[in-house]
């Protein structure tokens, strides 16, 4: 039976069954795509289909997604936020992954908009604003003293970190264990936490060499972890390393934005490395770039290894120490995948 056949397999069984087995579904098939740096269509078509028919499931029971569309690979940082009810009264699920779950309750009345967790304990109130469009509590409604939305702490692909840290603090009441929701919204959070559990950028982060292509940055006289390319970016690494380290939108990649907090103060752009890791866990530095003046004049591709000479050269230009800057062994390669917070 080939791959296609087996793929189209899954995604009927998950269409057929119920919630636990797609559920179950998902979490496979989004292990199997995260730890397999190779793109493989068949999987990927089916992976779509699986999201597809969870969306279908939930509309069907009076959910719908927010902030998220279920067909997008979700990145280690995002959060899902699922939403019922219309009107004055509404539900939300936020799936945060790496902290909790939240089940959270909205009313509003008058002037006059709270939220409150599954429980009853209410978690604050507020003014609802003047408006030119029908309420919408996850925009709306404000957290915290810095006056957070969820919408504002979850609702971008990298939200900055004090934004979801004082809004999961504030509605932290409302955590909830997984095994306490309805069946119907199991395969969605299970997506999402699966999707958290095995993303390479999480895993790096932590200190595994996953297998992949992972771009590092050369600042403050270490090299660090930035992202992982994921497998529809296969053939143009050049491209977005070149792209993400100068803080531009790739619009020809889905309109992400790779790394919009890249772009250097001092007016020199900082070295980038990719560094490819197989299924035995070896990493390979393939290419440096290097330059000046928010551009990347210069810069050098191996397919095995980058030999010394490329990072002396770089380092020279850049007038780096070449001691700590080259990267032109086993050992340095293992060295750039250790713990780092953030």
């Amino acid at each position: 039976m080939t791959a296609r056949q087996h793929a189209a397999n899954r995604s009927n069984a998950t269409k057929s069954t119920g919630p636990r087995t797609a559920a179950g579904d998902l979490i496979r098939l989004t292990a199997e795509d995260l730890r397999d740096p190779r793109r493989r269509p068949a999987r990927a078509s089916a992976l779509r289909e699986s999201w597809t028919a969870v969306e279908r499931h939930l509309r069907a029971a009076g959910w719908r997604f927010s902030c998220v569309s279920p067909g997008v690979p979700i990145a280690p940082t995002q959060t899902a936020v699922l939403e019922a009810g219309d009107g004055d009264d509404r539900r939300v699920l936020v799936v945060c992954p790496g902290r909790a779950v939240y089940d959270l309750r909205f009313r509003r009345a008058g002037g006059e908009q709270w939220a409150a967790a599954a429980d009853g304990a209410e978690l604050g109130r507020a003014a609802v604003p003047p408006l030119d469009r029908p309420w919408n509590p996850i925009d709306d409604f404000p957290f915290g003293g810095d006056a957070y939305t969820l919408g504002d702490a979850f609702g971008g692909i990298y939200p900055p970190y004090r934004q979801r840290a004082v809004t999961a603090a504030a509605i932290g009441p409302a955590a909830v264990s997984v095994h306490a929701l309805p069946t119907e919204l199991l395969p969605a959070v299970a997506g999402t936490l699966a999707a958290h559990l095995h993303a390479p950028d999480r895993r790096v982060r932590a200190g595994e060499a996953a297998p992949g292509a992972h771009v590092f940055e050369y600042a403050s006289e270490q090299w660090r972890y930035v992202r992982t390319l994921n497998a529809w970016e296969s053939g143009r690494a050049a491209d977005i390393m070149y792209a993400a380290g100068l803080g531009r939108a790739t619009w020809f990649l889905k309109g992400i934005l790779l790394d919009p907090d890249s772009r250097p103060q001092d007016g020199r752009v900082r070295p980038r490395l990719l560094v490819r890791v197989g299924a035995g866990g070896r990493p390979r530095p393939t290419i440096l770039m290097w330059g000046r003046d928010y551009s990347y004049d210069l810069w050098s591709w191996d397919a095995g290894f980058l030999p010394l000479a490329d990072f002396d050269r770089a380092a020279g230009y850049l007038r780096l120490s070449a001691d700590r800057f080259a990267v032109d062994t086993p050992d340095k390669a293992r060295a750039l995948f250790r713990p780092q917070k953030g």
